[in-house]
């Protein structure tokens, strides 16, 4: 019995989920502070150069680095995906909160599963293939396996948390369904500060 209320409101879930998710096949890309490109890359470091007038040339130059400044500007990048707003309008609002607990819950008790460290290794991979493959595919192409692995990501966390069989989980579960359904109502639009329109 205990199995089958969990499989339901997982369902229930998906189901929401993928409704938040269907208003993105609307956009043609990403807004572009979800791309990391040459052009930005040189950008930040005129900017970060420029801004240090006066200062010694080597100093300038240690800290301002194209190393540096390429691995600061992917690691904000991929933090973009990472966003609770991006991902609350990605995979509704109990997907965002699913995404969060299943990344708690691979990190804190499944230190040895090598399966789920595999499974998230995969979805950064994804989300750096999409920071550096901008025009090359369709979007549609490029979106349905990101939104896959955030939306499994989301039911483990749902699942990990629903475990402990109390009515009080099943309540916040249930009211975060809710809020996603309310959210989607009541701002349908939303999702567009996260990307360009066709």
């Amino acid at each position: 019995m205990e199995f089958m209320k969990k499989l339901i409101i997982i369902c229930i879930s998906w189901g929401v989920e993928l409704a938040a998710f269907h208003r993105w096949f609307s956009c043609w890309l990403f807004s572009s502070t979800f791309y990391f490109t040459p052009q930005v890359l040189a950008a930040n470091l005129l900017n970060a150069t420029n801004a240090e007038k006066g200062m010694p040339i080597l100093v300038i130059r240690a800290l301002h680095n194209k190393i540096v400044t390429l691995a600061w500007g992917v690691l904000q990048t991929i933090l973009q995906y990472w966003d609770i707003r991006f991902l609350e309008e990605f995979v509704g609002i109990v997907g965002a909160i699913g995404v969060m607990g299943g990344i708690w819950y691979v990190v804190t008790r499944y230190r040895k599963n090598v399966f789920l460290w595999v499974f998230v290794g995969v979805g950064i991979l994804l989300q750096i293939i999409e920071i550096y493959i901008v025009p090359n595919f369709p979007y549609g192409q490029r979106i349905i396996p990101l939104v896959l692995f955030f939306q499994l990501l989301s039911l483990f966390g749902v699942w990990q948390f629903l475990k402990k069989n109390t009515c009080m989980r099943y309540g916040i579960v249930i009211c975060l369904l809710v809020l996603s359904l309310i959210a989607l109502v009541i701002f349908p639009l939303s999702y567009q500060a996260f990307c360009l329109k066709s």
